[in-house]
């Protein structure tokens, strides 16, 4: 054979060698994607703030986890197979997110990731888009779970809490002749698109406008300067956007400056846990999911059992959290194969599915769809305000 020969077969020989080492990736690659969950055990990897300034949040949103586990596994797991729980602290900080989602993902093969806090939970959505999986976010970005079939945003969407604050000022016109409404925001930016793409338009589609716009960072522990000028701005109304812990400061400087008592306070999920005294809060109108307001049995036999086996009061996050393991689950039991594409498809085809938080559905575009309402806080309680 000549030299020619040789290397026209050496060649076709490595073509060949090279679709296979392709064929075989692939095929490595979409098993990886695909895998079917544990048989013996489900695990949910959670990855929360469990420190810094959000290590409240982390612990009130990773305990109504471990109850929701609990519970579920009691009543025999999913099609018996039992459900555990696996934390990281992302500290709130999107790339301690990644490092742990990845970990999750492709050491610890943990197929399902639950998320809290949108930089976080933004952050993560790529690292699932590329190595499979399903996320859940517990964040209120408008746009974290689409364009991504694997995706899912289990909380109150910023829009929907956006129509609460709308529908509540805008009502205003109907019963005060000239209502001036501020705004005090933390300046996140998720808050921030907030109020540029649906606060702020809504009002001024009936005319409306804020009087005086403040924003402080999460660090601030002065607010002086931006209640001073709040007041001077002489406002009836005034929407307060951010972070309940907060809140106490912010409270603080409206007695400080004799305005608490002369303005009426709107909020929305920050308030449904301020760290404010019963005394401070009375009044302020709260949107929020409607559970909160109705105060069932089944939310009282929560908070008690909560507040039994972990010592403090659950809130919104607990609940939250909690009702999202029960969705994952409710998820799983309906799921062919237990695969990440396959529980995607049994979430989105799960008809409204009654959870601790009330009757709920998964869109087709992977957000959630539940009851919100407007309440206002009585003797420290919040109650509906349609019964007020």
């Amino acid at each position: 054979m000549n030299s020619t020969g040789r290397r026209r077969r050496s060649r076709s020989f490595l073509i060949i060698l090279s679709v296979v080492v392709i064929v075989a990736v692939v095929a490595i690659l979409l098993t990886i994607r695909e895998r079917p969950m544990d048989q013996e055990r489900i695990t949910i990897g959670a990855i929360l703030p469990l420190s810094g300034n959000l290590g409240f949040m982390g612990k009130m949103e990773g305990d109504g986890m471990k109850l929701a586990v609990e519970d579920i596994n009691a009543e025999g797991g999913v099609n018996g197979v039992p459900l555990e729980l696996r934390f990281d602290d992302s500290q709130g900080k999107p790339d301690l997110g990644v490092t742990a989602a990845q970990r999750m993902l492709t050491v610890d093969r943990i197929n399902i990731l639950i998320a809290s806090f949108s930089g976080v939970a933004l952050g993560i959505k790529p690292v699932v888009e590329r190595e499979g999986g399903i996320l859940i976010g517990a964040c209120m970005h408008p746009d974290f779970f689409k364009g991504t079939p694997n995706v899912f945003r289990f909380y109150i969407g910023v829009e929907d809490e956006s129509k609460g604050f709308v529908d509540y000022l805008t009502s205003l016109k109907g019963t005060i002749p000239d209502p001036r409404v501020g705004l005090l925001y933390v300046e996140a930016p998720n808050v921030v698109e907030q109020i540029e793409k649906y606060v702020e338009p809504g009002l001024a589609e009936v005319g409306m406008s804020f009087a005086v716009k403040e924003s402080y960072r999460l660090s601030d522990k002065e607010f002086r300067d931006k209640i001073l000028k709040i007041r001077s701005a002489d406002v009836s109304h005034l929407l307060i956007i951010g972070y309940g812990f907060l809140y106490p400061n912010i409270f603080q400087e409206l007695k400080d400056q004799k305005i608490l008592d002369k303005v009426q306070i709107v909020g929305g999920w920050g308030f449904l846990y301020p760290n404010v005294s019963s005394t401070e809060l009375e009044g302020v109108v709260v949107v929020g999911p409607k559970y909160v307001f109705e105060g069932s049995e089944t939310v009282q036999s929560f908070d008690k059992r909560f507040e039994i086996e972990f010592g403090y009061k659950a809130n919104f996050d607990a609940a939250m959290t909690y009702a999202a393991v029960e969705l994952v689950a409710t998820g799983l039991a309906a799921s062919s194969d237990q695969t990440s594409s396959s529980l995607s498809r049994a979430l989105k085809d799960l008809p409204q599915t009654r959870t601790l938080i009330g009757d709920v559905r998964i869109r087709d575009d992977g957000s959630i769809s539940f009851p919100i309402a407007i309440g206002i806080y009585k003797h420290g309680v919040l109650v509906s305000l349609s019964s007020y």
